[in-house]
């Protein structure tokens, strides 16, 4: 299983007022998300918080980021997991 870190710009919304000079202004809100790669196709990555190893294909809690967004993937090791082999 491998782990990400995947650092995008998130889309966002406000119930404040806002006039078109200030919706001119938004940029996309920077996100660091970290986890399980659970899939990635042209268009979405699917990440997930939690991994079931021994329900292999198993996953939790996912994120489903737009490609297009994504700034950098990175990929982490954080060492054994527990039920792996040593």
């Amino acid at each position: 299983m491998k782990m990400l870190m995947i650092v995008w710009g998130d889309a966002w919304a406000s119930h404040d007022e806002v006039t078109a000079e200030d919706g001119a202004k938004k940029k996309p809100y920077l996100t660091h998300s970290i986890g399980w790669l659970v899939a990635k196709n042209d268009e979405i990555l699917t990440l997930a918080q939690d991994a079931f190893p021994d329900h292999e294909g198993t996953y939790k809690g996912a994120s489903f980021i737009p490609v297009g967004m994504i700034q950098k993937e990175i990929p982490l090791h954080a060492g054994p997991v527990l039920g792996d082999e040593e």
